[in-house]
């Protein structure tokens, strides 16, 4: 699928993983964000976590602790395999062009 307005470049990544799991975890999510670094958060999810308050949870959270975020809920729940990493990459950015989320803080 090509989009004229995406051109992923080539790069090399190593990704660090942390899974932080419990009640009032959520509620941490500025802090984590912070400590990983983060000033910029472009949370993507699906309409159901919306739906469920979390998402909007999370964008507030993240905007107390002094993050720009941007939300998009247009991700469909499934995992790819690592063909489809582009792929969904690719969708999430046509995704985000075509709605333009706002920036809250």
């Amino acid at each position: 699928m090509e989009h004229p307005r995406f051109q992923l470049p080539s790069f090399d990544a190593s990704w660090r993983t942390r899974l932080v799991f419990g009640a009032g975890t959520l509620a941490r999510l500025g802090e984590l964000a912070a400590e990983a670094g983060m000033r910029r958060v472009l949370l993507v999810t699906d309409a159901g976590i919306m739906a469920a308050g979390h998402g909007k949870r999370a964008v507030e959270v993240l905007g107390g602790a002094g993050m720009e975020v941007a939300a998009l809920d247009g991700a469909d729940g499934v995992v790819p395999d690592r063909s489809g990493i582009s792929d969904a990459a690719e969708r999430v950015w046509i995704r985000y062009e075509e709605t333009r989320p706002e920036v809250t803080h």
